[in-house]
């Protein structure tokens, strides 16, 4: 085995890739918008709570903010160019739903939009919004999930012969890892 090599982390840590990509959806004033994130987890199952981590400067959460409430989506990695490239820009600029052709449906509690591609949707009302460092926590009640049956077994487990995800390498790579639907 190769011996591991060692840094010290003092601004910012470059090895922690790969994560699963998600897509984060919000509604505020009128406007909708879209942004992909990386950093993303379940953070209580009683009551259903996601958390999502977005740099400050991020205009979706502002948006989220005046909102209160967000869809989180995991999509499929033969989506993942797309949503790529859909982050590269700011929602301030420009609708990037009609832009780069992502159909969305009505949310049943919230008035974020849900993604119709994705596999699996959760929406959320903010909980709580914490400063962690260069980034703001936004821990979100589960609501709804939107999912599609062909994915999961009974019990909520993913089907392993459905797996197809996209994965965030690091920078503006990702990639699809899995089989095809």
């Amino acid at each position: 085995m190769q011996k591991k090599a060692t840094i010290e982390v003092s601004e910012g840590f470059p090895f922690y890739f790969p994560e699963i990509t998600g897509v984060v959806t919000v509604e505020a004033k009128g406007q909708i918008n879209i942004c992909t994130v990386a950093m993303h987890s379940h953070v209580s199952f009683m009551p259903p709570m996601y958390a999502i981590s977005l740099a400050k400067e991020r205009y979706t959460l502002q948006m989220i903010k005046e909102s209160g409430e967000f869809a989180f989506h995991f999509i499929t990695g033969d989506h993942a160019s797309r949503f790529r490239e859909a982050g590269l820009y700011s929602g301030k600029d420009m609708n990037k739903f009609t832009t780069f052709h992502i159909p969305i449906v009505p949310g049943v509690a919230t008035d974020a939009p849900i993604l119709e591609e994705a596999f699996l949707s959760l929406e959320c009302k903010v909980k709580n919004i914490v400063s962690v460092g260069d980034h703001e926590m936004v821990i979100g009640q589960v609501l709804y999930e939107h999912y599609d049956p062909t994915m999961y077994r009974e019990d909520g487990a993913l089907l392993r012969d459905h797996l197809n995800v996209a994965v965030h390498l690091g920078g503006l790579q990702f990639i699809r890892v899995g089989e095809e639907k």
